[in-house]
């Protein structure tokens, strides 16, 4: 198992609704903390699992024994789908008061998507 770090807050509940309503059938699940894919990079192919673990704001990442030559690649894909490098409190400090309606929907979504 591998595991990957991002930045609080995060707001998989989001995330994860957004991708299973995007998953492609036979390739990707996702259940209530779970996302699941087939993956092919080269000629190595498996499965790869993710689990976020919001207590120590981490991403376990479980690769079947075909992806492990090509974990780093695997690793930065999941971390590229799951934008780990996003820093929400810059952002948020970044764009300031938005003004009305659009700064309550921004500090409601922190760690989100508008």
């Amino acid at each position: 198992m591998f595991t990957l770090s991002w930045q609080p807050p995060y707001d998989w509940s989001w995330m994860l609704g957004f991708l299973a309503a995007r998953a492609v059938s036979g390739v990707e699940t996702v259940e209530a903390l779970r996302y699941t894919r087939s993956l092919a990079i080269g000629q190595h192919k498996g499965i790869i699992a993710v689990v976020p673990d919001t207590v120590t704001n981490t991403l376990q990442v479980t690769l079947s024994d075909g992806l492990l030559p090509v974990a780093d690649i695997c690793l930065e894909k999941m971390e590229r789908l799951f934008d780990l490098r996003c820093k929400p409190q810059q952002i948020s400090q970044a764009l300031g008061e938005l003004g009305g309606g659009a700064s309550r929907a921004a500090a409601a979504r922190l760690g989100g998507r508008l």
